[in-house]
């Protein structure tokens, strides 16, 4: 369990250094820090007091949600209030420098307090049908909940409980019930702290009852011996325990914050359901009860989108809310991880998390009224319905990336570079040296320029691939979907129509190709070097004949080599894909496809694919081969010779190096021989590509055959 923490953890943190959010942002955010919440609120007689925070100038004191007043030390004498009822919130009026805090957990003065805690508690008890958890009728009476409070809410459960077991799922009927339940007023943060003040004593069961099942293995060990199973099983309910404690002292710790946090979560979706109201959900089910999208009101559907939208924007959390639910991620992570040192960002990190409500907002937005009718007419199609909606809405996703573009920019740099690399070198450092993490060598050879170098390419590069997309109307996809729905009665021609088909599909995915190495810039390739180099692992890898120093410097080696290269691996990597497309490749692939077909037609029959004859047949592949020779010559110029050659010295040069030798356990003797027999095959190669790349496939003189088929057997 802890082990799945800590990449959940790791999992969890990468999505916020490279969470894409779109930019432009129209919230008010403010990356100066937050100062903390004020807690421990106490009241003694008519005195609330709090613990002293150090970056206030003053206190602001909230009374039943409302602005009060301002104090300038940690207490306040509400002796002047009357009230049989008031409930206390405290927010930090920030020193130069910080920003205010948000609201603390609130605390209520109830007059005879000792009386409505016996009151509540008998109501929870009548409730629950037994004895009220210790402490849980305290916490619901210090939020302000009354017994007549309690009373009134649980009348509002049974009845929208009733009304939703009535509702027959009808989404009007729901929606009615839960919009007469919102209109309670329940107090939230009362029931939240009640239940987490129940968290503790549940997770001691949990626990004992762990700690039974350990006993039980411990037991079949002591007496039938050592058995891997049962040693796995006590780690595991171990780790479980462990964990369980985590949280209970977490809870101990800070009930106040895992309050807020919950609390800020409930309040953000209670305000959106409470803003789309039962005549949205009327115009929802009107929507979802067409028998056929044609049948849909373009305006119905365009009204929900926009409620849907502006309840999404008009109850956006503040900055400072997010804050607190940051902090607690934070302190949950640092108990999991038994690591304290952990740099964190909250602050950033609620502004992120804000902007990317407001970018999933915006993407809905992007929804318009031909979207809608284009839906609509791709419905009287049933069999390239799913197939045009996917285009269209890869389409829509273009428009939204190229409209919030701003918006992206701001939520990708809203932590900086040496912030994202600490916080990634942190995490990283802290997988390594984990003893229960098992971490491969590798990861020590992993640089945070080189990850970010490599996800800004990739969020360079998919401007231009969904430009592409949107120019050619989703071909690729419609390519793919005609091969697989295109049907014969002759098999010979159906393979024959999806071979052709597949070749257009290479062509489209060559091109992403060329469009993707024309965005890399050396900076991208170096990274993606680095990176590949990282991969190569150390246990059973070709490196794992030295120590775990020797093979960390022997990939170093080979990555400097790789770096050398650089220039000479672009061009040839950029010109590849771009010869191929100008060279007239697939269009000369798919002729010889044609001819191949008609060759075998000729020899074996109209239905050749029937039977097994055609097989034994060698001339396909000769013609592949020799189509395959003409492209290497072609591409391979003297100059691009000399560069993959340049490449393939300093490979080798690499590997004769004292560090590579010693990792791989390979002679001098040993490399150089490798050396001279990939020369020898390159040579080869080249040389049969230049011999056989004008033969004819279908008139070969047994001569050439021979040099067709040499020219295969150094390929393969």
């Amino acid at each position: 369990m802890k082990k799945l923490g800590i990449f959940v953890l790791l999992l969890f943190s990468a999505f916020f250094l490279w969470a894409c959010n779109p930019g432009g942002s129209e919230i008010e955010l403010d990356y100066t820090e937050i100062a903390p919440v004020p807690t421990n609120l106490a009241i003694t007689n008519k005195l609330l007091t709090w613990d002293d925070v150090a970056e206030a100038d003053s206190y602001i004191i909230y009374v039943n949600g409302a602005e009060l007043t301002e104090v300038n030390d940690n207490q306040y004498d509400f002796s002047a209030l009357s009230g049989d009822v008031i409930i206390f919130q405290v927010q930090v009026n920030a020193k130069r420098g910080y920003q205010d805090s948000g609201l603390s957990a609130s605390l209520a003065y109830v007059v005879n307090r000792t009386a409505e805690i016996s009151a509540v508690n008998t109501l929870v008890e009548e409730t629950m049908g037994g004895s009220a958890p210790e402490g849980f009728a305290e916490a619901l009476v210090d939020k302000g909940m009354t017994a007549d409070n309690w009373d009134s809410m649980i009348l509002a459960l049974q009845d929208f409980t009733a009304a939703m077991e009535n509702s027959d799922g009808d989404i009007v009927a729901m929606s009615t019930a839960m919009q007469t339940l919102l209109a309670q007023g329940i107090n939230y943060e009362a029931i939240i702290s009640a239940f987490i003040i129940m968290i503790p004593a549940q997770l001691e069961s949990e626990i004992a009852a762990a700690q039974d099942e350990i006993d039980y293995y411990q037991a079949l060990i002591d007496e039938y011996g050592s058995y891997y199973y049962y040693e796995d099983m006590i780690a595991q309910y171990e780790s479980d325990i462990q964990m369980y404690q985590e949280i209970i002292n977490l809870v101990e710790t800070d009930p106040e914050s895992l309050t807020l946090a919950a609390l800020h979560t409930v309040e953000y979706f209670t305000g959106i359901l409470t803003q789309l109201d039962t005549d949205f959900f009327t115009k929802v089910e009107n929507i979802a009860s067409v028998d056929s999208p044609t049948e849909l009101d373009t305006a119905e559907v365009i009204v929900v989108k926009d409620e849907l939208v502006s309840a999404m924007l008009d109850n956006m959390p503040t900055q400072q809310d997010m804050v607190v639910l940051f902090e607690m991620i934070d302190a949950i992570s640092k108990s999991m991880t038994q690591e304290t040192t952990f740099t964190s960002y909250p602050t950033v990190n609620a502004a992120q998390t804000l902007m990317l409500i407001e970018a999933f907002a915006r993407l809905i937005d992007t929804i318009d009224e031909n979207f809608v009718n284009s839906i609509k007419t791709f419905a009287e199609d049933p069999e390239t319905f799913q197939l045009e909606t996917v285009i269209l809405t890869i389409k829509y996703i273009n428009i939204f990336q190229i409209d919030n573009d701003a918006l992206i920019q701001e939520i990708r740099n809203a932590l900086t570079y040496d912030q994202q690399e600490a916080f990634f070198n942190e995490y990283l450092q802290f997988v390594i040296d984990s003893e229960d993490m098992d971490a491969p060598a590798q990861l020590q050879l992993i640089a945070y320029e080189d990850i970010y170098q490599v996800d800004d390419y990739l969020f360079r590069v998919m401007d231009p691939l969904l430009e592409w997309f949107d120019e050619t109307d989703g071909h690729i996809l419609r390519l793919s979907f005609d091969s697989s729905m295109y049907s014969n009665d002759s098999y010979t021609e159906e393979s024959h129509y999806q071979d052709l088909v597949q070749i257009d599909i290479m062509k489209d995915v060559v091109s992403m190709v060329s469009l993707a190495t024309d965005e890399m810039n050396d900076d991208d390739l170096t990274a993606f070097a680095h990176v590949f180099m990282a991969m190569i692992p150390y246990e059973d890898g070709p490196l794992a004949y030295g120590t775990e120093a020797q093979y960390l410097a022997a990939v170093n080696v080979l990555k400097s080599a790789l770096v050398g290269q650089m220039d000479n691996l672009q061009v040839l990597i950029n010109g590849m894909s771009n010869y191929a497309l100008s060279s007239g490749l697939f269009t000369d692939m798919k002729q010889m496809q044609e001819d191949i077909h008609d060759y075998l037609i000729t020899e074996y029959g109209a239905e050749y694919r029937d039977g097994y004859t055609y097989y034994s047949d060698n001339v396909p592949d000769y013609a592949n081969a020799i189509l395959a020779a003409g492209f290497i010559d072609g591409y391979f110029t003297s100059t691009n010779k000399a560069k993959l050659q340049s490449v393939i010295d300093a490979a080798f040069a690499a590997m004769k190096t004292s560090e590579f030798l010693t990792a791989s356990g390979m002679t001098l003797a040993d490399v150089n021989e490798l050396q001279t027999t990939v020369n020898d095959k390159l040579d080869n190669l080249f040389t049969y590509a230049d011999t056989i790349k004008n033969y004819d496939a279908f008139n070969l003189t047994e001569a050439q055959i021979v040099n067709v088929e040499n020219f295969m057997n150094v390929m393969n």
